[in-house]
């Protein structure tokens, strides 16, 4: 049988154990001496090769073997839910009450943690004091304004009575935001 009908009829891989030859010339002189040896020797009873031709010509053939591999490799990363929703305190803090328990499903309006009331009451208290103190340099600067000493003009001028008036606005505001803060909490 010849070897490009063996390779026609196999799927599987194959390993040839052929003899190296360098010198393309030399081959062709080794290949002539062995075909004409193997003539002077013939060939034996059954009219085969000799031995030592058999194993130049050795041909092996295996079949692949088919398994499931896991390859792992490890990566640097981090891993984010696709929709990722920061939750961010409108008013800061000392805790007080914590009624959601972490992981739970939580739905608008629901109530995730009290904060401890007693900063806002301060910061309001504080902020109607300033309110107090703005309102009297205000009337202060108002009445002084009104009188004159010669019937023209008062003893504070209209820019400064302004400036005192802005004064007041600004802490009324600070109040405001003060109260509606301490109502958050």
């Amino acid at each position: 049988m010849k070897l490009s009908q063996i390779l026609s009829g196999l799927p599987a891989l194959l390993f040839l154990s052929l003899p190296a030859c360098h010198d393309t010339h030399a081959e062709e002189k080794g290949h002539e001496k062995s075909h004409e040896k193997s003539h002077e020797k013939g060939h034996d009873k059954g009219g085969h090769e000799s031995a030592h031709e058999a194993d130049q010509h050795k041909i092996v053939v295996t079949n692949p073997l088919a398994k499931d591999v896991t390859i792992t490799q490890q990566y640097v990363s981090l891993i984010k839910s696709c929709r990722h929703t920061d939750i961010k305190a409108l008013a800061f803090g000392i805790l007080d009450e914590i009624p959601v328990k972490e992981g739970q499903s939580v739905n608008k309006g629901t109530v995730l943690f009290k904060v401890i009331p007693r900063l806002y009451q301060a910061k309001y208290e504080s902020e109607v004091a300033e309110y107090q103190v703005a309102l009297q340099e205000y009337e202060n600067t108002k009445r002084l304004a009104d009188q004159s000493l010669d019937g023209k003009n008062g003893l504070v001028s209209q820019r400064e009575l302004m400036i005192f008036k802005a004064k007041l606005g600004k802490a009324e505001a600070n109040v405001n935001k003060a109260h509606t803060e301490l109502n958050w909490v």
